[in-house]
């Protein structure tokens, strides 16, 4: 009867540190994208919104100070992607969401610099139908990175029962 007992209880040590690490991982999670993530993705979000200022403003003749902010904009979001750049976490949900953020700011990255090489081929008369298709194919990846960055917090969210506060912030489930 004593050997049945002691087989019983290494089911339930499992379980229990199955449901403790789970509670980790939550946290874990919050942490990185509160603490992390979030602040660089509203960076992110701020600077194209810069980016396009600056279009707007070389639009209509201010061109120092349109290019001025497109390169600042550019500069910025580079910075946030070396900064993110081979960053190594414990939990395996943080990583893989900060691969994912990651790859994000690549392909915005990737596509303000294809937007400068069409700016210089429109300047030198050089743009055509393959320079377009090339600026489009930059756009249409970062949108499907944003996407899939979006579609991995929403299953985080539902899987790790976690909830949006004010702000756009993330917490626990209480």
């Amino acid at each position: 009867m004593r050997m049945k007992r002691q087989w019983l209880v290494i089911p339930v040590v499992f379980m229990l540190t199955v449901i403790l690490a789970a509670c980790g991982e939550e946290d874990a999670i919050v942490d990185y994208y509160n603490g992390e993530m979030h602040p660089a993705w509203e960076d992110v979000d701020e600077q194209l919104n810069r980016f396009d200022e600056g279009l707007i403003r070389l639009e209509y003749g201010e061109t120092e100070e349109g290019e001025s902010m497109m390169d600042a904009a550019r500069d910025e979001i580079r910075a946030i992607r070396d900064s993110f750049e081979g960053r190594s976490y414990d939990s395996e949900p943080v990583q893989d969401l900060q691969d994912q953020f990651y790859e994000y700011v690549v392909a915005v990255d990737d596509f303000l610099e294809g937007f400068y090489e069409a700016i210089a081929a429109e300047a030198s008369g050089a743009f055509g139908a393959e320079e377009e298709l090339t600026l489009q194919s930059l756009i249409s990846e970062a949108q499907r990175q944003e996407n899939s960055l979006s579609d991995m917090i929403n299953d985080y969210i539902e899987e790790y029962n976690l909830e949006w506060e004010e702000e756009g912030e993330m917490d626990t489930e209480e």
